[in-house]
């Protein structure tokens, strides 16, 4: 009876039962007119774990890898799986959980960074790659999926020479916290994966129920993406908690993210990167400078990549003022800027830190507050209590927001299908923040630029307003009035119209 029931009918059952949550596997094993409706839904969004015994409440209720190759093999049955998928959630199960700052060196023992415990992960890593891309290598390029790779410890486990500590983050002498671990390619082995053309999307989260991290290298993740031949979008998120002593790993990261975007495919149009936590202990103290050496090729290597891009978000990146198009010292197109172009770009994002790669804060405190920091002696004293060292940072450094603003509408200019373009710098930890917004509303061939001070009580006396040199740079309209709106929620607006947007 089951069998005779109309498609629309089996479909609508699928639905409702996927509505409940129950596992659609045993309805799609119930007869063959069944199965087309449960496996459609089944495999649209499916979770695979790289090993065969780790506990399904945990993944998803995903499956195996070697029954997702059973599944899609080449087979009639497993080709049509293949065009049913869309979303592949990947868990990359390695042997121990190595959780960040939890962890310290014993006294009595001497501690290798260099152990078995990680060197065991690295290999089931590699392998578990390996595996997948494999598998997906044979794939028909025309069927494109989003494919999510989360790092996984299947169990709790210590490092030789280690021993756990209360997890609190100003707890532990530096020279005793075991560096961070994340899961690697040994030996630059990388290149053996396969390349892989269905991979349309490919994504890089951060899983906040683990430890907040991602259990993946920045360095694996680029070289994970360079063998993903026809991807269009990728979301690298590498935001983890880490302590201000950190600052090799730090430096490492960005410098793994600097190299790899020389090396990502050329259809790559979409790209969102999420770094690290770069802050100082306290902001009373210098910021961290998280370049590897003088050059910051992150933001050369960021700015060339924007070129061949649709859309381009960015957060919690330190970068150059004029990385987008590069200045002179007096704020002037260097000749080698004006041959730019970026034909594609319709979506700019850019939610950055208040300090510069080098260190340098570009918001600065009170004169009563840096007077403050200038008689502290002690900053051991100032890390390890909470209740000091969080001044507020309302003032603007006006030159460097200049800067910016200036090499952004001279880039504007060259981006012919422009349609939105956010700069947002977060001043304090309480999220008050500074933004620029410039939106072109085409139905409507008008253009506005906004320039939006959120303050606190504190900031209010710090507003910004573009100069002479900015106006110049966005084609503001000649003798035009700007309009300065103060909001209830004390958000200061500053709009001004920008001339018919005809970019160059």
């Amino acid at each position: 009876m089951a069998a005779s029931l109309p498609r629309e009918i089996i479909d609508m059952i699928a639905g409702y039962l996927q509505a409940t949550g129950v596992s659609l596997a045993p309805y799609a094993a119930v007869c063959r007119q069944w199965q087309p409706s449960f496996e459609r839904l089944i495999y649209d969004s499916i979770a695979v774990y790289s090993d065969d015994t780790g506990d399904r409440l945990v993944y998803k209720k995903g499956m195996s890898l070697q029954s997702f190759r059973n599944s899609t093999s080449v087979s009639e049955r497993g080709l049509a799986r293949r065009a049913l998928i869309h979303h592949l959630s990947y868990y990359i199960v390695t042997p121990i959980d190595l959780p960040t700052l939890v962890t310290l060196k014993d006294d009595q023992s001497e501690y290798m960074v260099e152990n078995e415990v990680r060197k065991n992960n690295d290999v089931v890593f590699q392998s578990s790659i390996i595996s997948l891309f494999d598998i997906l290598a044979p794939w028909d390029k025309s069927l494109r999926i989003t494919l999510e790779l989360i790092g996984w410890g299947r169990e709790n486990g210590e490092e030789p020479a280690t021993h756990d500590f209360d997890s609190d983050f100003w707890s532990g002498s530096d020279s005793d916290i075991v560096p961070p671990y994340r899961a690697n390619f040994i030996d630059d082995c990388h290149s053996q994966l396969s390349d892989v053309s269905c991979i349309d999307q490919l994504s890089f989260p951060r899983i906040c129920d683990r430890s907040f991290s991602h259990r993946i290298s920045a360095a694996s993740a680029m070289q994970m993406t360079q063998h993903c031949a026809a991807i269009t979008s990728l979301r690298l998120n590498l935001d983890e908690n880490l302590r201000p002593s950190h600052l090799e790993h730090i430096r490492a990261g960005r410098q793994a993210v600097s190299h790899g975007l020389k090396k990502l495919p050329d259809s790559l149009r979409v790209f969102h990167l999420t770094m690290q936590n770069e802050q100082p202990w306290k902001a009373v103290m210098p910021g961290l400078n998280v370049l590897a050496c003088e050059v910051d090729y992150l933001s050369q290597n960021l700015g060339a990549l924007s070129l061949s891009l649709r859309k381009l978000s960015i957060h919690w990146v330190s970068l150059a003022p004029d990385f987008m198009y590069p200045l002179d010292e007096n704020n002037r197109p260097l000749p080698s800027s004006t041959l730019l172009h970026w034909p594609n770009l319709e979506y700019l994002k850019l939610e950055l830190p208040p300090r510069l790669p080098c260190g340098q804060w570009i918001v600065h405190p009170s004169p009563e507050d840096q007077n403050v920091i200038d008689a502290i002696e002690d900053w051991r004293e100032i890390i390890i209590n909470r209740d000091k060292g969080n001044v507020a940072r309302p003032i603007l450094d006006s030159e460097h927001f200049s800067r910016v603003l200036i090499s952004l509408g001279y880039a504007a200019r060259r981006m012919p299908r422009l349609s939105t373009m956010q700069y947002t710098v977060y001043l304090d930890e309480h999220l008050w923040k500074y933004y620029f917004h410039f939106s072109f509303k085409r139905e409507r061939q008008t253009s506005a630029a906004e320039w939006c001070f959120h303050p606190s009580e504190w900031c209010f006396h710090s507003p910004y307003n573009p100069n002479q040199q900015v106006r110049e740079a966005w084609s503001c309209r000649p003798g035009n009035q700007d309009e300065e709106e103060l909001l209830p929620n004390r958000m200061r607006i500053l709009k001004v119209d920008v001339s018919h947007w005809s970019p160059n």
